[in-house]
This record gives C-alpha cells, sequence and structure tokens, in this order.
C-alpha cells in the first residue's frame, strides 16, 4: 500500500505538467481615447494557437498607473486593456498582458 501511494504521489506532478500554459502578449493597436468616458483603450488579437474558451486568466504586466482593466472580448477574440486619461502615444510594447490558459 505505502509503495502504491509513493508512485501515485511522484507521479501525479508528471501527469499535470503542462496542463496551463502562460504567455506575455503585447497590444498591437490603439482602439481610441474616448473623451466622454476619459478612456483610452488598447487591444490585440488572441494568437490563433490559443483556444479563447480555454482562457483561464488575463492580467496587467508592466503598465504601472495606465491599467485600469483588462478582459478579453469573447466573440472578437481579442484581448482589451483600457486606462483613464488619454494616452493615445503611449508606447504599445509598453502594453502587456499575461495570458493563462488550458494547454
Amino acid at each position: 500500500m505505502l509503495y502504491l501511494h509513493l508512485v501515485l504521489c511522484l507521479d501525479f506532478p508528471i501527469r499535470m505538467e503542462n496542463l496551463i500554459k502562460v504567455e506575455v502578449i503585447q497590444m498591437t493597436n490603439v482602439l481610441d481615447y474616448i473623451a466622454g468616458l476619459n478612456i483610452t483603450e488598447w487591444y490585440a488579437p488572441l494568437p490563433s494557437h490559443i483556444d479563447v474558451n480555454k482562457v483561464i486568466s488575463v492580467t496587467n504586466v508592466n503598465q504601472g498607473n495606465w491599467g485600469e482593466y483588462c478582459n478579453l472580448d469573447i466573440k472578437a477574440k481579442t484581448l482589451r486593456i483600457g486606462a483613464f486619461g488619454n494616452g493615445k502615444t503611449y508606447p504599445l510594447n509598453q502594453l502587456q498582458v499575461i495570458v493563462a490558459y488550458l494547454a
């Protein structure tokens, strides 16, 4: 019984390997500054190798005070981030998200 328990415990992490993958994705476009809401929004298409139905989380990276929200637009298969203020000139290479998804 002890042997079986050890085998199951040692084998379990191997089976779980590569179950969840994580990628950093950079925004590719500025949607616009929406003056009425005082919000700027950016987006990037979800890479084709990631199934939109298997995305677990989308998290802002290195945006500092810029990041107010980060969403997955399921219908459009895009990642969206937004911030208060007019940030249309903010460099796209500084706007990134971490996407976690089931492999």
